[in-house]
């Protein structure tokens, strides 16, 4: 196969055009975030995963590793500029010093909030013209 042939193949593979969808979807959610005032949360499903999962809280940063299927270095680095943004804070549990509890702040509930809207919106936008036997498929 030439390399024009192979060039053309993969552009056209199924793989390339998810990645190429997943880039879009990122840069249309940034956007949409920006126009509902997100002050750039970093990762905004931690905050959905507090709100939603863990009802405000979740026991400790390797629950909520594993709930994301995240790697534990990745959720220390973005708890890190959550709690520096104010979105998070860590609690110390009472019978366990060593034990920290992860919680949504007040700014964090606003701000998830404001995330889901924003993807809502970007879900509203690439979904629309589809019929229900096409969205369940």
């Amino acid at each position: 196969m030439m390399e024009s042939e192979q060039c053309k193949a993969m552009l056209s593979s199924p793989a390339w055009r998810f990645r190429c969808l997943h880039h879009a979807h990122r840069a249309a959610v940034n956007a949409s975030m920006a126009r509902c005032g997100v002050p750039e949360p970093g990762q905004p499903f931690i905050l959905f995963a507090l709100e939603r999962i863990g009802n405000g809280s979740i026991d400790t940063q390797r629950e909520l590793a594993e709930r994301l299927w995240l790697s534990p270095a990745t959720v220390t680095a973005s708890l890190k500029a959550l709690e520096k943004q104010g979105y998070v804070r860590r609690v110390t549990d009472e019978n366990d010093m060593r034990r920290k509890r992860i919680e949504i702040t007040e700014r964090g509930r606003e701000a998830e909030v404001l995330c889901r809207r924003a993807f809502v919106q970007v879900d509203d936008v690439m979904y629309r013209g589809f019929s229900e036997t096409e969205l369940s498929q």
